[in-house]
C-alpha cells in the first residue's frame, strides 16, 4: 500500500480537507499505516497533479480559508485497480528493529534485557487500549448512506490491531518470564 492509496480510500468516503484526512489517518490508519501531515500534504498536491483528486477553496469569515479535497472519477478508478490487484509483496512484516534488538540482547545484562522488554510490553498494553477505542471511532466517521461493508472492513482491521497487541502482550509476557527464569 502506499499512503496514495490510502487518502484515495478515506477520500472515497466523502471530500475533506488535510486536516481532516490527517486525523482520519490518525484515528483509523496508524495501526498499519504512519504517515505525517507534512507527507500527507505533499501528497495531495501529486494526486491533484495526477488529477486522481480535485480540491476547492473555501473562503471563510473569520478563520483562515480551508482547502477542500475530493476523489475524481480517474481517482476512483486507480483506487478500485488498486484493491482488485492481489495481495503486495508487504504481505508479512519482515522487519523489525526491536527484535534485532532482543536477537541481540544477550551483550546486555539480563536485567536491562528485562526493561526493555518490560517498557516494550507496557507499550503494548497503551496500543491496546487506544485500539480498543477504534469502533467508536469507525461510527463517528461513519456518513449517513455508507454501505454496512465500508464499517465492517474497517471492525475486520481493527480486530486484526486488537490481536496482534494481545499477541504481543502475550510474547513479551513470555519473554520476560524465560528471561527471569535463565538468570
Amino acid at each position: 500500500m502506499s499512503l496514495k492509496h490510502g487518502l484515495l480510500g478515506i477520500l472515497n468516503y466523502g471530500s475533506m480537507t488535510g486536516y481532516d484526512l490527517n486525523k482520519v489517518f490518525e484515528d483509523s490508519l496508524s495501526f498499519f499505516w504512519k504517515a505525517q501531515q507534512s507527507q500527507i500534504y505533499r501528497e495531495l498536491a501529486s494526486l491533484e497533479r495526477l488529477g486522481l483528486i480535485s480540491s476547492e477553496l473555501v473562503v471563510q469569515d473569520g478563520r483562515p480559508n480551508k482547502k477542500v479535497y475530493r476523489i475524481t472519477g480517474e481517482g476512483r478508478k486507480g483506487l478500485d485497480s488498486w484493491l482488485r490487484s492481489g495481495l503486495s509483496d508487504d504481505l508479512f512484516i519482515k522487519r523489525s528493529g526491536f527484535l534485532m534488538k532482543v536477537f541481540f540482547s544477550g551483550e546486555l545484562r539480563p536485567e536491562e534485557t528485562a526493561r526493555m522488554l518490560r517498557a516494550y510490553l507496557a507499550r503494548c498494553e497503551a496500543e491496546l487500549k487506544a485500539m480498543e477505542q477504534i469502533p467508536a471511532v469507525i461510527e463517528a466517521h461513519r456518513l449517513p448512506g455508507d454501505r454496512p461493508e465500508k464499517a465492517l472492513c474497517w471492525r475486520m482491521t481493527a480486530l486484526y490491531g486488537l490481536d496482534y497487541y494481545r499477541m504481543q502482550i502475550s510474547w513479551a509476557k513470555k519473554a520476560i518470564a524465560e528471561l527471569e527464569a535463565g538468570q
